[in-house]
């Protein structure tokens, strides 16, 4: 099964072509258009849409664009987002030691359940 795709290719470099739908997936975009619409119409109602925009704003799209980012990095770039992963990675590390650390003292000083009462509360619980 195929399907017939258009871009508009001004827009979105997408040519008109037939297109297998194993290729294809679906987005929640919609544009009302005639069947078998020329160029100009397709781009109107594209152009119309804002579907450009909506679909900039798309975990999607965001994800494809950090990925073609850094494909395009070169040595020194791919050395500074280590270094600043490192960094980032050095906080968290301390941050949650300080965290767990924090939650033992609270847990040693917490009495278990059902542990006894001192004998000064139980006296006082009973006058």
């Amino acid at each position: 099964m195929q399907a017939f795709i258009d871009g508009p290719e001004n827009l979105t470099g997408v040519k008109r072509q037939v297109i297998n739908f194993k290729h294809v997936a679906l987005t929640d975009f919609v544009i009302e258009i005639p069947r078998a619409p020329r160029q100009a119409t397709l781009a109107k109602a594209f152009k119309a849409a804002d579907i450009a925009a909506k679909w900039g704003k798309t975990a999607w799209a965001k994800k494809r664009a950090q990925r073609s980012q850094r494909a395009n990095l070169g040595d020194f770039d791919r050395f500074k987002v280590l270094v600043a992963r490192k960094k980032r990675n050095a906080v968290i590390a301390t941050e949650q030691r300080k965290l767990v650390k924090a939650g033992a003292k609270a847990a040693t000083k917490a009495p278990a359940k059902g542990a006894a009462k001192p004998a000064a509360a139980k006296t006082a619980a009973k006058k």
